[in-house]
């Protein structure tokens, strides 16, 4: 036989953990089909009931019933034999099947922790009818803990015992016989109950942390609630130091702080659960530094990074539900110009902001935020007529307008060029920028700062 009509090939044998390889030369009028039977006694292969396949060394597949000569095969190639997989065979079901095997099993998640914090919460309030409403709620944190402790699947109630105990904290201490008249108490108390309600909250994270009662998405949600609890204090406390408007009460001082406060967390959440959760970001090597150093890779890079997610989602969450307790109080404070415009650019500045997260938990704990604030404005505008205030109504028709067209605009914002999106960041810090001031100004800083001088 002639060198013309003779294929030297490079045969590779896979079947599981069996690997051999061999160099045969095949006549090239011949085919794979009737050479590999051959190869296979020649080398020993484990016999198995499977077809065989060839495939080339980049995947493409060969038809083993052509000749080589047809199979475009060059001296020197590499044929890959393997098994055919087995394919399961496909299911038929009817109607009936179909939505029985489409159905998940189990009852829904959460629905027993909401059931008990509502029942919780129920009980503090009939409980108020003989009892104060600080021990009442004192009861709620314990029977939390304790539910907690009994059943692990319930230890997602420890922000509710956290917040209940915080509530009882603040009620002992700012003497309020209700919370319908907390805005009415005098701004040094409420900002001592404050401080008196983050010490508690902090303390039943401790605890928690000591017991593994909390996890990082709950712990992450009640020290961001300490936080906006002393920010409120603070808002309190300044709210005495500025010369008292008629009619007015701490809904305008404890909304702009909680809402400032809320604003700052918000961009500086990221940076501060990624060093939390022990992320590091790869940096390059300094001239003579040991590459063993710089190059060196975090094995649990994965487990970190979700403890990192987690972390930002309790810090939203907590930011969010402080958001909409601070949208409510400035929606049903007196109206002015400045706690408009606050209301307005606060929306403005958390939906650019939501359109980078892609969490749904995370996105939809900024959107509820974004539309809260658009509806806030209207409650807001709405306690004045058109021709008082005739801005102020333009601007909260626009916000009404533009929350019920979202169907034509929202699906847009994922999809918009880079350089579009270059510009919509610089408009969310250019609205953050407008809010420091006016949440600052509404604090009465600025007037306190014109009193000294």
């Amino acid at each position: 036989m002639t060198l013309a009509h003779v294929v030297h090939l490079t045969i590779r044998i896979l079947d599981g953990g069996y690997r051999k390889h061999l160099d045969v030369a095949v006549p090239a009028t011949s085919a794979l089909a009737e050479v590999v039977p051959e190869l296979l006694e020649l080398i020993g292969a484990p016999p198995t009931t499977r077809p065989w396949s060839a495939a080339t060394a980049t995947g493409r597949r060969i038809n083993l019933a052509l000749p080589l000569y047809a199979t475009e095969l060059v001296d020197g190639a590499v044929v890959v034999l393997v098994p055919e997989e087995e394919l399961a065979a496909p299911v038929i079901r009817d109607a009936a099947e179909s939505l029985v095997e489409g159905t998940t099993a189990g009852a829904p998640r959460g629905v027993t922790v909401l059931a008990v914090i509502l029942g919780l919460s129920a009980l503090a309030v009939l409980a108020t009818t003989f009892l104060p409403w600080p021990a009442a709620w004192a009861g709620a944190c314990g029977a939390a803990l304790l539910c907690g402790l009994w059943r692990p699947q319930l230890r997602a109630l420890f922000p509710f015992a956290a917040a209940s105990g915080a509530a009882a904290a603040f009620g002992s201490v700012s003497g309020a016989e209700s919370f319908s008249t907390v805005l009415s108490t005098p701004g040094t108390d409420v900002a001592w109950a404050a401080v008196a309600a983050a010490g508690t909250a902090a303390a039943a994270a401790a605890a928690a942390g000591a017991l593994s009662l909390a996890s990082p998405r709950s712990a992450a949600a009640v020290i961001t609630f300490v936080v906006l609890t002393l920010a409120a204090g603070a808002g309190a406390a300044l709210s005495t130091a500025v010369p008292p408007t008629p009619g007015a009460d701490l809904r305008l001082p404890l909304g702009s702080a909680i809402l400032l406060t809320v604003l700052v967390c918000l961009h500086l959440a990221p940076g501060i659960v990624t060093r939390a959760a022990g992320l590091k970001v790869p940096t390059l090597p300094s001239a003579g530094e040991d590459l063993a150093v710089a190059d060196a890779v975090d094995a649990e890079v994965d487990g970190h990074a979700r403890r990192a997610q987690l972390l930002h989602d309790g810090v939203l969450l907590a930011l969010s539900g402080a958001c909409l307790v601070a949208l409510a109080l400035l929606a049903t404070s007196p109206l002015t110009r400045s706690s408009a415009a606050l209301l307005a650019l606060s929306g403005i500045a958390v939906v650019l902001h939501a359109a980078r997260h892609h969490r749904p938990c995370q996105a939809w704990a900024l959107y509820v935020v974004a539309i809260t604030a658009g509806g806030a404005l209207c409650v807001a505008v709405s306690s004045v007529t058109f021709t008082e205030r005739p801005v102020l109504w333009a601007v909260a028709l626009l916000a009404g307008a533009l929350l019920a067209l979202a169907p034509v605009w929202a699906p847009h914002i994922p999809t918009v060029e880079p350089t579009t999106r270059v510009w919509l960041e610089r408009a969310e810090t250019a609205a953050i920028v407008a809010v420091l001031p006016l949440a600052v100004h509404l604090l009465g800083i600025f007037a306190l700062i014109r009193g000294l001088g």
